[in-house]
């Protein structure tokens, strides 16, 4: 995948070395706010140092597009007054 340029299709994460996903799962619906709340605060300190989002730049490649996450488009969970759609292109080089 890395020897595909990332303008040359639709997505421009093609230099990553990895690609992380965050998945958890539990048994009982009534553990679901706290397990989501754990997971939300999770991914924010991930990427705290971008207003708790995979902004692209030097260090990120973004966001996969198709992997939906409506917490992206929430600005409680979004804080680095980039919109979602922006946090799947690639800065410009």
């Amino acid at each position: 995948m890395n020897a595909v340029a990332p303008s040359a299709t639709a997505l421009p994460q093609r230099d990553s070395i990895l690609k992380a996903i965050y998945a958890t799962s539990w048994t009982a619906s009534a553990d679901d706010a706290a397990n989501i709340e754990w997971a939300r605060r999770f991914y924010q300190a991930v990427y705290a140092d971008t207003g708790g989002v995979p902004v692209p730049g030097e260090v990120s490649d973004g966001s996969y597009i198709n992997s939906p996450d409506v917490d992206l488009a929430d600005p409680a969970w979004n804080t680095s007054g980039v919109p979602w759609h922006a946090l799947s292109v690639r800065a410009a080089e």
